[in-house]
């Protein structure tokens, strides 16, 4: 073979199979084989990058720690730089012995053994202070006796360390890494006075040289295996990547080659002796420093291929080779790198004396150099890194990793809607997703076989495993986009399946797996990660841990809901359908109702909800933070109505009956990571982060009031900027006045969710500038990209969208959610139907169906909210427009034309009933209406006539719309604008409500009281002048009218939530007059808290006001316990 044919055969095994790779130059010569061969690359030899501070004598070659710290032996003393240069600390060794080069563990643990009278050999830790120390001076022993006069050694599994002693011991310690003492073991000979660095293979045997003349092999045990006489002092043997030992012995005068048996290969005698520094060794090649000259010397035969020549007439130190085969070297004061044919490539001049190099993982040289009478001890840093390809490991989100079965398997089991659902899978039959079964209509029970049971870690079917591929629904360009890179699956580029089912933390020990796989196969330290949704809490439980997080170069995150999203509460407590891109269409394939069931015990999907830290972030002190639930209705029936802050929602969750178990799994994963998320654990970490689509920010539970009084559950959504699933600040964890981001660049891309994987999208072309250090696409911006449009919501109709191509969004014919207009959004809960339409979607026509009678009189309220810079500048309402069940109702809508558009329903036109700007057009609570009863009384009732006035106030500032109300039980609803006058003998019951301008009901309020009178009379509604009053509403308490309607909805409401969380009940019920009203001069308050308690009681007391009237009784509602008992 020629030379140049083992150079590149060197160079091949060299990149390929990198023995025992670490991720810093941990021990003398790089590691324990002592090859001088790392798997660092180097540009550039320039630049200098700085000089230390003088540290005084330096005895030996310095070491480097994962994280770019220095540390520097010296003359009764070891030195801790960091990667600036900045010293750290010294420590001092007991009458100035002399410190070896010392070896660093994984934890950064440094061990060191000293010379002088006193010989000690320390563990350190990465402070300074003491682990603990052992005194190799034992018992009665002279002053410096069984010194150590060379580096120490670590074993490969790093659970023990290596110290050699010299006379009169001449022995090998071996300690475990708590200072204890495995073994001592005597070299074979008597006499062997100092002894070199001890040599580790692949197979934990040990080699060692003497100044008397022999190499010793010993097993991991110390027990012997072999020696060979060479003559004169033998310096440190090298482990080649073969497995052959290479060692310089007689004083410089040979090069042995030994097998690891001990059998002699072959010797070389140099031409310029003596060799006084040891070589490095590839797998083909010695690179011997000789005096003025490198020679390169075939491992196979001990011939030389080639000789190198210094051009300053100096001699040589110890050689390198760096990744790519290059070899480096220094000679007085230039530093050379050599070619692989022996050419000169570049050299540097640094006007020091420098000792031997060594090589950062960062493409740094370190060198240090010795005082002398005129110079002081100094450590440079010089040289620029090259672009490392790391391998890439691809995380995918929620849904991404395919589930198949693995054998047969007939299923059967609760089809969660009060059925069974049983089912036939073949082996390997591809589960999630089949597009097939995805396809077809109805409740997607097919799925059924992928739930977990209650203890949200069982699965409910064995079978049920994965294929070990991502899905392509959404994920289809991610193979395609890497191999475009140049990179190679699963060899440079990998992906990570996990099941997203489970708890997020259960998936540490595969992606360990897996990472180190990679490191293996590209004989790289660290490994990059992109992570997308999901896989972005995969990726920050595995860098939460120091050892793992040293694996990791850079984290890439996509979209990732760190702190949870409003979205993933929604599809826990009502179901929401789950979706893929394809090009520009978003299709849906699982059903809301299928999601909601595997959800149920998945805590993997509980992890999505916000989390405790998503409310420091939106805390709702400003528009654009509102908190994720606001409960108007009291629909978990504990007296908490408005915003719920973190606690209030989790008590929401439980009194739903939600999984608590998968819910407290998924909140020990934010308890522990959310606070460590500033941590980077010295990984650099880059957000992209999807901003401008519009992000459901909050979900409303309110009721939806109609007459005849009717209490319908309405549910109202408020957006915000986010990515159209993830909230912005959940993503980029940074708002304008709190930052979780722990100093990471964010990337922002105008993009939604499920596009962010897309090969041509921005944010894939953002990674794949991250990842080669280029340049970032134009449509990247830096600062947060706002928005302009409108939403337009409705109670119990369809909204579809068409524009000027006819392009659609809304409802296929098959119920499923199509989006084909870009910039728009369609969502929904329950019988609420809300739309986006961003600007740049431009002027579309909305048609409105109602799906259900509403009323007799087909009355629909449109809500439409105006977006300006991400926040709700406008809200204007539509009230009561007459919408036909049988046809559509159309109207155009331009999102860039400030003027709301008028509608135009059988054959009338509307314009907006209201208009509300500014803060107060996300007014959440309605108003307030106090009454009086003015008129002439006898002991219990009017007498001729009383006259009603109503008051309503807002003081939330959106203001009042209307007041109505109804003396026939909604069979005639007016609206209030002057005191009534009622005169006519009788008993009435007067219901009323008042509606602020951004469509905030009031519960209506119900008062009886009776005017008897001998004189016929008729009803008026005239201003009356009264000589007696009573005003207010009632004084009943919130307990007890919570109370009375809660047993009231026990039968409907809380059964129908039973059976579908928070399925669309409605209240609807006839109230009949109640009890007599005895006037009072105590003002009382109408509060839409009690939710229509005297309504209500006026339906469960119907007989009683029979047995009322029959016996004369007149009361006041304080007495409510006194009726019943009377009765």
């Amino acid at each position: 073979m020629s030379h140049l044919a083992a150079l590149a055969l060197s160079l091949l095994f060299l990149l390929a199979y990198p023995l025992q790779a670490s991720a810093s130059w941990e021990s003398f010569k790089y590691n324990s084989t002592r090859s001088s061969t790392t798997p660092f690359g180097v540009a550039d030899l320039a630049p200098l990058q700085w000089t230390s501070i003088d540290i005084g004598g330096i005895s030996a070659p310095p070491i480097t720690s994962s994280s770019g710290a220095i540390y520097i032996p010296g003359t009764g003393s070891l030195t801790k730089l960091d990667k600036t240069g900045a010293k750290q600390w010294t420590i001092s060794t007991p009458a100035s012995g002399t410190v070896y080069t010392p070896v660093i563990d994984k934890n950064d643990i440094v061990y060191i053994a000293s010379s002088g009278c006193n010989p000690i050999v320390y563990a350190l830790n990465p402070d300074g202070s003491k682990k603990w120390q052992y005194d190799l001076r034992e018992g009665s022993a002279l002053c410096g006796a069984n010194q150590t006069r060379a580096a120490v050694a670590l074993s490969n599994d790093q659970s023990t360390l290596y110290v050699g002693t010299n006379y009169p011991n001449q022995k090998i310690y071996a300690f475990n890494l708590d200072g204890t003492v495995k073994w001592k073991s005597a070299l074979m000979l008597n006499f062997e006075p100092d002894y070199s660095a001890i040599t580790i293979d692949s197979s934990d045997n040990l080699y060692v040289g003497s100044s008397g003349g022999r190499i010793f092999s010993f097993k991991s045990d110390g027990t012997a295996r072999w020696n060979q006489f060479i003559g004169g002092e033998v310096k440190t043997p090298i482990v080649g990547p073969d497995g052959n030992i290479y060692v310089v012995g007689n004083y410089g005068q040979k090069i042995v080659s030994y097998t690891s048996s001990g059998s002699i290969r072959w010797t070389y005698t140099p031409a310029s002796p003596p060799i006084d520094v040891s070589p490095a060794v590839t797998s083909t090649i010695i690179y011997s420093a000789e005096k003025k000259t490198i020679r390169a010397i075939n491992t196979s035969n001990g011939t030389v291929a080639w000789t190198w020549t210094s051009d300053n007439n100096a001699n040589t130190t110890s050689p390198l080779v760096d990744k790519n085969g290059f070899i480096y070297t220094s000679a007085f004061d230039k530093v050379y790198s050599i070619n692989i044919d022996g050419t000169t490539k570049s050299t540097l001049s640094l006007s020091e004396t420098l000792g031997p190099l060594i090589l950062s993982e960062d493409g740094k040289f370190i060198a240090t150099r010795n005082p002398s009478s005129t110079t002081k001890g100094y450590t440079y840093a010089f040289g620029t890194a090259p672009k490392v390809i790391y391998p890439v490991v691809f995380i995918p989100g929620m849904g991404g990793s395919e589930f198949k079965v693995s054998q047969d398997i007939y299923f059967s089991g609760d089809d969660g809607h009060g059925g069974i659902y049983s089912h036939g899978y073949t082996a390997n039959e591809k589960i999630w997703v089949n597009q097939n079964e995805a396809a077809k209509l109805g409740d997607d029970d097919y799925f059924d076989i992928l739930k977990l049971k209650e203890d949200a870690v069982t699965p409910v079917s064995s079978g049920v495993t994965l294929t070990g591929e991502l899905t392509p629904y959404g994920y289809g360009d991610i193979d395609s986009f890497f191999q475009g890179l140049g990179y190679v699956k699963n060899t440079s580029f990998f992906v990570f399946p996990y099941d997203w089912r489970k708890d997020v933390r259960l998936t540490q020990a595969d992606l360990d797996n897996l990472i180190e796989t990679a490191k293996q196969k590209t004989g790289l330290p660290k490994v990059n990660i992109v992570a997308h949704s999901m896989g972005g809490l995969v990726a920050r439980n595995y860098i939460s841990a120091t050892p793992s997080a040293s694996k990791v170069n850079k984290l890439i995150e996509m979209g990732v809901p760190h702190l949870g999203t409003v979205l993933g509460l929604k599809a826990i407590l009502y179901g929401e359908a789950i979706s893929y891109n394809f090009y520009s269409l978003k299709i849906p394939i699982i059903a809301s109702s299928e999601v909601k069931d595997i959800s149920f015990n998945s805590a993997g999907m509980h992890t999505l909800i916000p989390s405790n830290f998503y409310f420091n972030l939106y805390n709702d002190s400003k528009q654009q933070k509102p908190q994720p639930f606001f409960d108007d209705r009291d629909i978990d029936k504990n007296n908490i109505i408005g915003n719920l802050n973190y606690l209030q929602q989790k008590d929401l969750i439980k009194n739903l009956k939600s999984n608590m178990t998968a819910y407290d799994i998924a909140e020990q994963y934010h308890t522990n990571l959310d606070s460590l998320l500033v941590q980077t654990n010295g990984v650099k970490l880059y957000e992209i982060v999807g901003s401008g689509p519009k992000t459901l920010g909050q979900i409303r539970e309110t009721w939806w009031i109609e007459w005849p009084f009717k209490l319908i559950p309405r549910r109202d959504e408020i957006f915000i900027t986010g990515d159209g699933t993830v909230p912005l600040y959940s993503a980029s964890l940074k708002s304008d006045t709190l930052d979780y981001s722990g100093g990471a660049p964010i990337y922002y891309v105008n993009q939604k969710h499920e596009d962010l994987p897309s090969s041509n999208g921005t944010a894939m072309q953002t990674v794949k500038a991250l990842l080669a250090d280029d340049t970032l696409p134009t449509e990247v911006k830096s600062e947060k990209i706002v928005s302009d449009g409108k939403q337009i919501s409705i109670e119990d109709a369809e909204i579809d969208l068409y524009d000027s191509s006819n392009n659609h969004t809304g409802l296929d014919a098959n119920g499923n959610i199509e989006i084909n207009i870009p910039d728009t959004i369609y969502d929904s809960i329950e019988s609420s139907k809300h739309v986006y339409i961003g600007k740049s979607a431009g002027k579309v026509k909305v048609k409105i169906k109602p799906t259900h009678k509403a009323s007799s009189t087909k009355k629909r309220t449109i809500t439409l909210r105006h977006y300006t810079q991400d926040k709700i500048s406008k809200t204007n309402l539509y009230v009561d427009l007459p919408l036909p069940d049988t046809t559509t109702t159309d109207f155009d809508l331009d999102p860039a034309i400030d003027t709301p558009p008028t509608i135009i329903a059988q054959g009338t036109s509307y314009s907006p009933t209201s208009e509300v700007v500014g803060d107060n057009s996300t007014d959440q609570i309605p108003p307030i209406t106090t009454y009086t009863l003015n008129g002439s009384t006898n002991t219990i009732n009017y007498s001729d006539s009383v006259i009603v006035n109503l008051t309503s106030t807002d003081d939330s500032g959106s203001g009042v719309l209307k007041t109505e109300y109804t003396l026939d039980n909604g069979q005639t609803v007016q609206t209030y604008n002057a005191p009534l006058t009622i005169t006519t003998p009788g008993t009435y019951t007067l219901q009323f409500s008042s509606t602020d301008k951004v469509n905030n009901q009031e519960t209506p309020i119900s008062i009886t009281f009776i005017i008897k009178s001998s004189t016929a009379s008729t009803s008026t509604a005239t201003t009356s002048s009264n000589n007696s009053s009573s005003s207010g509403t009632s004084t009943i308490s919130t307990d007890i009218a919570t109370s009375v309607i809660n047993s009231f909805l026990d039968g409907s409401e809380t059964q129908s939530r039973q059976e579908d969380v928070l399925g669309a009940s409605t209240i609807n019920w006839s109230p009949t007059p109640i009890v007599s009203k005895t006037p009072s001069s105590t003002p009382q308050t109408a509060s839409s808290i009690f939710l229509g308690s005297f309504v209500v009681l006026g339906n469960i007391l119907t007989s009683i006001f029979g047995l009322i009237a029959s016996v004369g009784l007149n009361t006041t509602i304080e007495t409510v316990e006194e009726i019943e008992e009377e009765t």
